[in-house]
């Protein structure tokens, strides 16, 4: 019989706990969409951050953005002056926040959603995670192609004074 009590209590405890976290996952799983305008974004480019968040309780939102690339002296580092930026509700469920990236040398940006309800404060992705984005750091072509055509222009004009002296020093002869 005391066999029968410890083990129906063990049970009793065993359910309690599986209600108790599928409560609490069930409480912080809101659906979150979040767009980055542009899409693409280049070092020192300002960026808005969008959010869309399933759930109409929320007190705040804040998104966690971190700046990250190269630098001569040092190799890939991560900026120390984090963005903290409070997001302003748009509409219903939409949150915005726009911030202009600081170092010339970014390569890859790392952002984290953070919300707050009436159960507390939750994170997208949860935890220490945080969601990386490649920076478009490929150079300007028109101002890659300006100096070929630079180039090609002195040529040019180099062939044709060649010409012409050439046709003058004829002329003479």
């Amino acid at each position: 019989m005391v066999i029968k009590n410890k083990t129906r209590n063990f049970l009793t405890i065993l359910i309690m706990t599986l209600i108790f976290f599928t409560a609490c996952s069930m409480m912080s799983s809101a659906e979150i969409n979040i767009e980055l305008d542009p899409e693409y974004p280049k070092p020192q480019d300002t960026i808005t951050f969008n959010a869309t968040i399933n759930d109409t309780n929320l007190n705040e939102v804040v998104i966690i953005v971190e700046e990250c690339g190269y630098e001569p002296e040092f190799g890939y580092v991560c900026y120390t002056d984090k963005f903290n930026e409070t997001m302003i509700k748009t509409t219903l469920n939409t949150y915005s926040t726009s911030i202009t990236l600081k170092h010339e040398n970014t390569t890859e940006i790392k952002y984290q959603l953070k919300y707050h309800n009436d159960t507390g404060w939750f994170s997208e992705p949860s935890g220490i995670e945080m969601i990386k984005v490649s920076l478009d750091t490929s150079k300007n072509l028109d101002n890659g192609n300006l100096s070929v055509e630079i180039v090609y222009v002195i040529i040019i004009v180099a062939i044709l004074i060649i010409f012409i002296s050439l046709v003058l020093y004829r002329r003479k002869r």
